[in-house]
């Protein structure tokens, strides 16, 4: 409830996806990925995905945010 998305994309960088909303909010998503690797045993670990989703009004102050899976 303070940040603006000025302040966020200064600290993240530009988001990889935004939507607009109903017109009065804007949703930014920002993608973190891992990739599978294998161990010295030779079993692989399994990749990730995450989202953060975060919310701004029509002033485009932070709202809401949440990690979600891919």
């Amino acid at each position: 409830n303070e940040a603006t998305a000025e302040r966020v994309a200064k600290r993240y960088g530009l988001p990889h996806k935004v939507e607009q909303h109903e017109g009065r909010q804007t949703v930014w998503t920002y993608f973190e990925r891992g990739s599978a690797t294998s161990s010295y045993a030779g079993t692989a670990r399994s990749a990730f995905c995450r989202a953060y989703v975060l919310t701004f009004d029509r002033q485009e102050i932070l709202r809401d945010w949440q990690r979600q899976e891919c």
